[in-house]
This record gives C-alpha cells, sequence and structure tokens, in this order.
C-alpha cells in the first residue's frame, strides 16, 4: 500500500525440519509461503530483514533450499544462538549472531539532532519463567527505561513489541 518500506521476519525457530513426515508436508508449505513472501517484498523494493530466528536441524535439501532461498534475498540475517550460526555458516549464508532483538538497534545518532536513541524490545508472555502480571510489568519496563533515559540525556525511546496475542506469535 505505499506506507511500508521493509518487511521484518522476527524470531522464533521457523527455519528447519525436525518433524514427522506429514507435519513436515505441511512445514515445508509454510516455509515455502514464508520464502515466498520475502520474494515478493524484495521484488517490490523493501528491505527485508530476518531478526534473531533461529536455524536447524536442517537434515533434509528440500528445508536446506527453501532457507538458502529466502535468505538470499534479505538484506540482514541475524541468527540469536551458536548453533544457528554454524547451520548458517555450513549454507555458506552471510548473517551475524545476535542474543537479543535490542542489540540490533544500538545507540544511533538521530539525524537532526545531538542526542541518542535507545531501541527496546520487550517480551512478557504467560509460560516465561519470568513472566509478569501485565501492569507490574509495564511498570517495570517504563521504570528501567526512565532511568536509562535520564542517565543517559536521550531524546528518543523506540519500543518494539515482538510478541502478540494468546499464543507464541512470534
Amino acid at each position: 500500500n505505499g506506507n511500508h518500506d521493509a518487511l521484518i521476519f522476527c524470531g522464533g525457530t521457523h527455519f528447519h525440519d525436525n518433524y514427522k513426515p506429514i507435519r513436515l508436508l505441511r512445514h515445508w508449505a509454510y516455509l515455502s509461503v514464508q520464502s515466498l513472501l520475502i520474494w515478493k517484498a524484495k521484488k517490490k523494493g523493501y528491505r527485508v530483514l530476518i531478526l534473531g530466528n533461529g536455524f536447524g536441524p536442517l537434515a533434509r535439501q528440500l528445508t536446506k533450499t527453501l532457507t538458502k532461498a529466502a535468505c538470499k534475498f534479505a538484506d540482514c540475517v541475524t541468527v540469536r544462538d551458536q548453533k544457528s550460526s554454524d547451520v548458517l555458516t555450513r549454507l555458506n549464508i552471510q548473517h551475524k549472531k545476535h542474543s537479543d532483538l535490542a542489540m540490533l538497534n544500538p545507540y544511533e545518532k538521530l539525524v537532526g539532532t545531538d542526542g541518542e536513541i535507545l531501541g527496546v524490545s520487550i517480551t512478557n508472555q504467560p509460560g516465561y519463567t519470568r513472566y509478569l502480571e501485565e501492569t507490574v510489568y509495564i511498570d517495570s519496563m517504563f521504570g528501567l527505561i526512565e532511568k536509562i533515559y535520564s542517565e543517559n540525556q536521550l531524546q528518543v525511546v523506540r519500543i518494539i513489541v515482538i510478541r502478540g496475542g494468546t499464543v507464541e506469535s512470534d
């Protein structure tokens, strides 16, 4: 619709083939759709970022091919762990390793200002070991952001909610 300039494909271990045969067929369809979506976004001139994904195990050739296809069109691929990095290295896919999506938006100068910006990736889902009731979590997060903001004289804080909904949906 012209209001966007990037496709960001975040988190999760989407690229793997650790399923029994019938579920694996459905997963290959899912990976095919992802690869097509990435290709279509790139064809339209969007910047494509595959961020904080897990990769592997990749035992089957079709999974490897679909993974290579998706990553081929990405401007940036990052993984969240060493095993995923090793998988992509074996496939000769250029990537970087970051343990948290917030690290992808490091302090940087904001155009037209003297200040810095801070990117914050927040996640709080039921079932997480450190899950907090929503209002407690929000109060805690805002307290931390306010402290960082005041101590570092930041002008802009970007908060990115990666997960949402009632199920794991990254």
